[in-house]
C-alpha cells in the first residue's frame, strides 16, 4: 500500500495566563477559544496558569488576537509560544524563565 501524503501537522500554541480565578472560569475560556476559527482544542488550566491550544497552521490566533478575546474576561496571555505539535515534549510554561513583562492588571 502506498504511503500516504502526510497531512499538515497541528501548531500548537502555549501562554502564561494571567487572571484566571476558578475551574469554571477556565472551562469557559476554553469553551470560548474553541470557536475560533482553526482551533482544534484549547484547554486554560487554573492550576498552572498555562494555556495549551492545538491548532491547523492557517490559524492566525496570535497574543494580540488572544488578549482581545479574553480581555472583557479580565484575563490575559504572555509568554506565547508556537511550534508544530510533537516537535518537542509538552512541557508547562514556568513564570520564571519567561522574561516577558507582566501585563497583569
Amino acid at each position: 500500500m502506498p504511503a500516504r501524503a502526510q497531512q499538515t501537522d497541528l501548531h500548537q500554541l502555549q501562554a502564561l495566563v494571567a487572571g484566571l480565578q476558578s475551574p469554571q472560569q477556565a472551562r469557559q475560556l476554553s469553551l470560548l477559544v474553541n470557536e475560533q476559527d482553526g482551533v482544534v482544542v484549547s484547554r486554560f488550566d487554573v492550576h498552572t496558569q498555562n494555556l495549551m491550544v492545538q491548532m491547523h497552521p492557517s490559524c492566525t490566533l496570535d497574543d494580540a488576537a488572544l488578549n482581545a478575546l479574553l480581555e472583557p474576561h479580565g484575563v490575559r496571555v504572555r509568554c506565547v509560544t508556537r511550534s508544530v505539535v510533537g516537535s518537542a515534549p509538552f512541557r508547562h510554561l514556568e513564570p520564571g524563565p519567561c522574561r516577558e513583562a507582566d501585563q497583569t492588571r
